[in-house]
C-alpha cells in the first residue's frame, strides 16, 4: 500500500507541467521591480544581469542602456565588457527599431570577434515614452537554442520594465518641479513677511515657550530644504 501510494506520488511530480512563461515573468518581475527603483543605473543592471542568469538558466546576460553596457554576467565576458559601447549588429538594430529581435547563429548576432563563444540571442527593448532607453539581451552558447518561452519572458520583461522605468522618471520630474516651485517660493519671500513672521515667534516665546520653538523649527526647515 505504502510503495503503491510513494508510486503515485512520484508519478505526479514527474507529470507536474513546468512554470508558464506568464508565471516565470511574475516571478521575476517581484525580484526585478525592486532593484530598479532608482532607475536604469550600473547597480540595477549588474542586479538585473545576475538575476536572469540565475533564474533563466542563461549562458550569458547583458542589461544596456542607448549608449553602452550597463551590467553583464556570462559567457564572452572577456571581451563584451561593462563600459562598452554596443558592438553587435543586433543590439544597434533593436534600439533603434524598438522591437524585440532574434538570432540564431554567430554571424546573425554581429559580434565583431571571430571566436566569440555566444550562438544565439534574444534582444528585446526598454521603452519608455514610445523610444529605447536600453534593452536585455539574452545569450546562449554551442547548439542550446533559445526558444520561443525565452522570447516571450524577454518581450513580456522588457515592456513591463519599460513602463516601471517611465513611471520612474514622471516620478523623479514631479519632485523636481515641487523643488523648484518651493525655490520660487523662498525667493519671493519679502522682508516684510519674514520680519512679521519673526515678531509672532518672539511673541509665543513669553506665552507659550514649546509652541514658539515648535514653529521656529518649522520656520527654519522650510528655507534649509
Amino acid at each position: 500500500m505504502y510503495e503503491m501510494t510513494a508510486t503515485r506520488r512520484a508519478r505526479r511530480v514527474r507529470a507536474r507541467p513546468a512554470p508558464s512563461s506568464d508565471g516565470m515573468l511574475l516571478d521575476l518581475l517581484v525580484e526585478a521591480l525592486p532593484l530598479l527603483r532608482s532607475g536604469l543605473t550600473a547597480a540595477s543592471a549588474d542586479g538585473l544581469a545576475e538575476l536572469l542568469m540565475r533564474r533563466l538558466d542563461l549562458d550569458a546576460v547583458s542589461i544596456v542602456d542607448a549608449e553602452r553596457v550597463l551590467g553583464r554576467r556570462g559567457a564572452g565576458s572577456d571581451h563584451h565588457h561593462v563600459g562598452d559601447a554596443h558592438r553587435t549588429a543586433l543590439t544597434h538594430r533593436v534600439l533603434a527599431g524598438g522591437k524585440a529581435g532574434v538570432a540564431r547563429g554567430a554571424r546573425a548576432i554581429g559580434c565583431p570577434l571571430p571566436k566569440c563563444p555566444l550562438t544565439a540571442a534574444i534582444v528585446a527593448p526598454l521603452l519608455v515614452r514610445g523610444g529605447a532607453v536600453g534593452a536585455l539581451k539574452f545569450y546562449r552558447t554551442g547548439a542550446r537554442p533559445l526558444g520561443a518561452r525565452l522570447l516571450r519572458v524577454a518581450e513580456g520583461l522588457g515592456g513591463i520594465l519599460g513602463v516601471y522605468l517611465e513611471l520612474a522618471d514622471a516620478e523623479a520630474q514631479s519632485s523636481r518641479v515641487v523643488v523648484a516651485e518651493l525655490e520660487a517660493c523662498r525667493a519671493q519671500v519679502s522682508p516684510h513677511f519674514l520680519f512679521n513672521t519673526l515678531n509672532a515667534i518672539a511673541a509665543l516665546t513669553r506665552s507659550d515657550p514649546a509652541k514658539a520653538h515648535d514653529t521656529l523649527i518649522d520656520f527654519a526647515e522650510f528655507f534649509r530644504e
